[in-house]
């Protein structure tokens, strides 16, 4: 069967842009003999192309089961495009026996459209079902910080890859290799509701477990996280429901596990293939000439609203920032010397960009809690070139791990932030350091007031989101370093 390529429906198509829809047919069409190796296999696996109205805001790998792609997953392909997702159906059938083959030629296919269609810089969520999740579960295995997470339904030990789906069924996987959300089955089960980091969501769109515990009553995900921020309105089951164009229908439960992976990190956009780490990169063309830039160390949930928010502003005011995703970059823990050497080639490699600039380090959250340690064991020839510490609402204790009990804002490490800032501040040539609370915090590491020459502390209103004042953020941060948000000097309080 020849794979398929459909655009969203109705008058959407004119918002497209022009050649996106003949350039992806094109690309469906090629014949297998012109390509080789992975790359035949991967078109072989081809099962449809779903492209979504106007520019891709996620991106979805879609795998079959053994049964193939069916018009159930066909239904959901078309529902996840109508949401701004561009689609890759992927027939499992069609593919190696190998695991290590399969995942390469899913891979290649998946490149190969998002380059096409101008979204590879877009992190995949790789959407799963059946025998068809345990190669899912082997890319991001294999891969972590190359995919957003998963979202499966059904996984069994079976098929290409069943070795690995039977660890994580088994519990012989100590953990989630990525964020995974699981589609309970018609009783509520599911077969990795044990697994650490698998959150698992009912029919009906109600989370089951969180990824850290278990929840009492219904929970579902927050509005605003969800494609456009709506609350959609209550879905039947997939067995009863059907579209208007009369495929059968697509369940809540189901849109909850692709959207609640895609909404996490959704602000973040690679920094190229040539950057190693889960970088995002934010400039501003025609901004005004400094002499800093940023690197940015995100919370625990990614790059998200308010780091994007923040880095917008910086970069308007002449502080290009180079944000890492420490949802990706810590899902695996990683002591401080080794965040340090990272932190330095990151750095290293912005220079080379952006010119001899210094480096304002910036942590929010998460960010800020390892943000001290990882300064401390920098590399001698790097430290020179910091040019600042900013911490936003650094917590007292932390860990060096993506931990799912952090979601539930429970403490997830042991190790004194507070401790390491005023140690940070006593090494010889530690750069100037601005902490940064919530009014409405209830605790943190910037309490007491570090006795530490060359600590500063800020109180802003609100809460660990500074009350969503990115503005206020943005002119602290830039402050400690002389810049203002129009990108003029101001001078420093004493």
């Amino acid at each position: 069967m020849a794979p398929r390529t459909r655009p969203a429906p109705a008058s959407a198509r004119r918002r497209a842009r022009r050649g996106l829809a003949p350039a992806l047919a094109l690309l469906a069409a090629l014949p297998h003999p012109a390509l080789g190796g992975a790359e035949a296999e991967a078109q072989a696996a081809l099962a449809t192309l779903h492209l979504p109205a106007g520019e891709a805001r996620s991106v979805a790998v879609m795998i079959s089961g053994a049964a193939g792609w069916t018009a159930r997953l066909e239904a959901r392909a078309a529902r996840l495009s109508r949401s701004g997702a561009l689609v890759v159906g992927v027939d499992l059938r069609r593919l190696p026996a190998d695991c290590g083959r399969a995942g390469r030629a899913t891979m290649a296919l998946a490149r190969r459209v998002a380059r096409r269609a101008g979204a590879e810089a877009i992190p995949p969520t790789l959407v799963a079902r059946a025998e068809g999740a345990g190669l899912a579960l082997a890319l991001a295995a294999a891969a972590p910080q190359d995919f957003k997470g998963l979202a499966t339904d059904g996984i069994t030990a079976a098929g290409p890859c069943a070795a690995t789906a039977a660890a994580a069924i088994s519990g012989a996987m100590a953990k989630a290799p990525a964020r995974w959300f699981d589609l309970a089955d018609a009783a509520g089960r599911s077969p990795v509701a044990a697994l650490p980091g698998v959150t698992v969501i009912a029919r009906d769109g109600r989370r089951l477990k969180r990824a850290g515990g278990e929840v009492a009553g219904d929970e579902a995900m927050p509005a605003a996280s969800r494609p456009g921020g709506q609350a959609p309105a209550p879905a039947p089951t997939e067995a009863s429901a059907a579209t208007p164009a009369g495929m059968p229908g697509v369940s809540q439960g189901f849109l909850e596990t692709v959207w609640s992976v895609s909404g996490a990190d959704f602000a973040f956009r690679g920094g190229g293939s040539a950057e190693p780490l889960p970088v995002a990169l934010h400039e501003a063309p025609g901004a005004p000439a400094s002499d800093v830039f940023v690197v940015f160390l995100s919370g625990d949930g990614g790059w998200a609203t308010f780091d994007a928010e923040v880095a917008e502003r910086l970069a308007a005011a002449g502080a290009p920032v180079a944000g890492l995703s420490l949802l990706r970059y810590l899902w695996r823990e990683k002591d401080p010397e080794r965040i340090a050497a990272d932190l330095a080639g990151l750095i290293e490699r912005r220079g080379a960009d952006w010119g001899p600039r210094r480096a304002l380090v910036v942590g929010f959250s998460m960010g800020a809690n390892v943000a001290p340690f990882v300064l401390r064991r920098l590399p001698a020839e790097a430290r020179p070139r910091i040019a600042g510490l900013v911490l936003l609402v650094p917590e007292r204790r932390t860990g060096f791990e993506i931990s799912p009990a952090g979601w539930l804002g429970e403490a997830t490490g042991a190790a004194d932030v507070a401790a390491e800032i005023a140690a940070l501040a006593q090494t010889p040539g530690a750069p100037p350091i601005l902490c940064i609370r919530g009014a409405e915090e209830a605790a943190s590491a910037c309490d007491p007031p570090p006795a530490a020459e060359g600590v500063r502390r800020l109180v802003l209103p609100g809460g660990h989101h500074l009350g969503k004042d990115h503005d206020a953020a943005a002119r602290a941060i830039l402050g400690l370093v002389g810049l203002s948000p129009a990108g003029r000097g101001v001078a420093q309080d004493p």
